[in-house]
């Protein structure tokens, strides 16, 4: 009994450790988005500014991981959360001189989610589905009813998505994706919400996507 209770004043250090730890990374990343965009610095403003959101992701997973954030399912438009990201990843993509077009069905059902989660999944899907484009080219996020419920699907023609693999790598081993030393973060962290969801990213040679499961409540919220 002992063991088990020292067992877990370790993991709630550890959490409280990494939440800390990523408050302080944060706070020289907002005083550099705030200079470039100062110094009209519209590269490292963007830079910065993806970096923050990977470390609010990662301590979202933590968080909600570790119990400090209960979830909160409820019946969520996931349209609306695409348009949301896609207007919040517009300028970094177009600095990787790639465009975004989202085709979404009309008449989709709610999914069952959690909002935070669901928003910093796509997040950290575009951002590292962005850095794996190799020409310049265009994103295409969809969303489109299913039997098993709502697929999600990010694509494009210039993805190179072959040395992804969601299966070898996870957080806590932490083993790189080959290849991928930039987006591998993004690329953990999208999975790592996603299994919170109880969700499974699936991937092609140039696309990514997932289905999320139709809200069993009529009400869209």
């Amino acid at each position: 009994m002992a063991q088990r209770v020292q067992t877990r004043i370790e993991a709630s250090d550890d959490s409280s450790l990494l939440a800390l730890l990523g408050e302080e990374l944060k706070q020289p990343l907002v005083a550099i988005a705030q200079m470039a965009e100062l110094d009209e610095s519209e590269e490292i403003q963007m830079q910065a500014k993806r970096a923050l959101r990977t470390i609010d992701n990662v301590l979202l997973h933590r968080r909600i991981q570790t119990g400090q954030t209960m979830l909160q399912l409820e019946p969520v438009h996931v349209g609306s959360t695409m348009q949301a990201v896609q207007q919040e990843m517009k300028p970094l993509l177009k600095q990787q001189g790639c465009r975004t077009e989202l085709h979404i069905r009309s008449g989709l059902q709610p999914v069952d989610v959690d909002r935070r989660v669901l928003h910093g999944m796509l997040q950290s899907l575009w951002q590292a589905f962005g850095s794996a484009i190799v020409d310049e080219d265009t994103i295409n996020c969809s969303a489109r009813k299913t039997k098993a419920g709502i697929r999600v699907t990010l694509t494009s023609d210039s993805a190179d998505l072959k040395a992804v693999h969601f299966s070898k790598a996870n957080v806590y081993s932490s083993q790189p994706l080959t290849a991928f030393a930039g987006p591998a973060a993004d690329f953990l962290t999208a999975k790592e919400l996603a299994n919170i969801l109880g969700v499974r990213i699936s991937k092609t040679a140039n696309s990514i996507g997932m289905t999320l499961p139709v809200s069993k409540q009529l009400q869209m919220v």
